[in-house]
């Protein structure tokens, strides 16, 4: 079974006054992890569901720090992208880039792809999957994920 790493951003879906992920976009997440871990028949970490759906408190080096470590002993990352970059996800997209280690980013269907994250696909260092909902992303990592490592550059 694989360890994959749902990166995806979240500092976006904070309530500001308790620091709890906002129950709408908790609920996509969970359905997102549902699928994955039935479907997709994979291990998924995610640092939300980590943290109890609370940002963490503490030093930010901390949060770095733990990213890192779960990035090593992960055998692939799906980023959750959408129109507007996100710093962190970005930066655990090119730390797996450097690793050496597969990168899916999936974004839903219809929408658009970053102008950098268009590069990284164009040039092979990640595979690129659209969906219309939880199960539907679920199948395509299924596909990626059984695809030999070499096989994945490019659009699943």
């Amino acid at each position: 079974m694989k360890n994959v790493f749902l990166s995806t951003s979240f500092s976006h879906v904070i309530d500001a006054d308790s620091g709890k992920v906002l129950p709408d976009f908790r609920q996509k997440i969970e359905q997102i992890l549902h699928s994955l871990r039935s479907e997709a028949r994979v291990k998924v970490y995610c640092d939300m569901e980590d943290s109890k759906w609370h940002m963490p408190g503490g030093l930010p080096e901390w949060g770095v720090g733990k990213d890192m470590s779960t990035l090593d002993n992960a055998d692939l990352l799906l980023a959750l992208v959408e129109d507007h970059p996100s710093v962190g996800v970005e930066f655990e997209m090119g730390y797996m880039v450097a690793k050496s280690k597969p990168v899916v980013l999936a974004m839903r269907s219809g929408g658009k792809l970053a102008i950098f994250n268009q590069g990284l696909v164009s040039a092979g260092l990640v595979t690129l999957i659209t969906y219309d909902d939880a199960s539907s992303l679920a199948r395509q990592l299924a596909i990626a994920v059984n695809a030999p490592e070499e096989a994945l550059t490019g659009t699943v």
